[in-house]
């Protein structure tokens, strides 16, 4: 069985303004790498915004992505033939990689760069220290006390929930999450949509003869008479 936690590897439309997202890196409970389908195993675009694609454009320029060739869908040697030609191994460049152009393992990338970035912003605290031997040399790495839920997978939810709190459509934010339908969405990110309930109301405000201001040069002027006049009389009587 693949671990549940993996590292997304889009392909990237700087020209079309998009995230093509078609793979990801996982590994198994063994510690085997291998590509798979995305979350969800949905393939999806997302919108990427202007200023992310030219810091992106930065980050490929000064490093470069690297190829890596690995099973797909399952490490495990095949048995059959059908298994042979379902994890044919494919190579495709990692455009996220460690400092040593290899592939980043999340536990790693968890334990060195995330925790660590969340206690420089005074989220979680070291708790103690691992020791670790390398050869002749004695690493001492901090232990911090953190929750699974404030790994970097929380990330997505950040990005969920600024893009709703921003008034982004729902079954939009629903097909770049990789949900399988909307309603997953909302159950998971209503709590994030503040003006939920109270867009529908004011525009019946012109139809219920309650005055409403539109400017016109300097001035203001009531525009209830007009909407009266565009409406049915079965609309303006109870």
């Amino acid at each position: 069985m693949p671990h549940e936690r993996s590292t997304a590897r889009p392909r990237r439309g700087h020209a079309a303004g998009v995230v093509h997202v078609r793979r990801q890196l996982r590994w198994d409970i063994e510690g085997r790498p291998y590509f798979w389908l995305p979350k969800g195993r949905k393939t999806r675009e997302v919108r990427l915004p202007a200023n992310l694609a030219l810091r992106t454009r930065a980050h490929f320029r000064r490093f470069p992505s690297t190829s890596c060739t690995l099973p797909w869908r399952n490490p495990e040697a095949p048995t059959t033939a059908l298994e042979e030609r379902q994890r044919k191994p494919i190579t495709v460049d990692l455009i996220l990689t460690s400092s040593h152009g290899n592939r980043i393992y999340y536990r790693t990338w968890n334990d060195r760069s995330w925790k660590r970035a969340l206690a420089a912003a005074g989220l979680i605290k070291p708790v103690g220290e691992k020791v670790r031997h390398d050869g002749d040399r004695i690493r001492r790495v901090p232990r911090y006390a953190a929750r699974r839920e404030d790994m970097f997978h929380v990330l997505r939810h950040t990005y969920a929930s600024v893009q709703l709190e921003a008034g982004e459509s729902v079954v939009s934010l629903s097909k770049w999450l990789g949900h399988s339908t909307p309603k997953v969405t909302l159950d998971h990110y209503a709590h994030f949509m503040p003006g939920a309930g109270q867009e529908g109301s004011p525009r019946w405000t012109p139809g219920c003869g309650i005055p409403t201001r539109r400017r016109r040069g300097a001035g203001w002027r009531s525009t209830s008479s007009s909407a009266e006049a565009r409406l049915p009389s079965s609309h303006l009587t109870s």
